[in-house]
């Protein structure tokens, strides 16, 4: 189940549509999966792996924060970044 961010700046559809297009990073076009790892590298820059799996997959932040070396608040400034820069 879909629970708006608090502290993103987009409304709950907004918000939804980002999640779900990510999460079935799979099923989605060249262009759209292309979009989302442009927009991982452009935000996160080294840690753009780290943030494409918070936003692909439902492991946790703090599990994906051990795996990739990188702090949980990085891990959720990049992804409210990432939110935030998406259009």
């Amino acid at each position: 189940m879909f629970r708006k961010k608090r502290g993103i700046n987009l409304s709950h559809d907004q918000q939804g549509f980002i999640y779900f297009t990510c999460l079935t990073y799979r099923e989605q076009t060249d262009e759209v999966q292309r979009k989302i790892l442009n927009l991982c590298t452009d935000v996160a820059g080294e840690y753009y792996q780290a943030l494409f799996d918070v936003l692909t997959t439902h492991k946790s932040i703090v599990e994906i924060s051990l795996n990739h070396s990188v702090s949980e608040s990085n891990l959720y400034r990049f992804r409210k970044k990432f939110y935030e820069s998406w259009r």
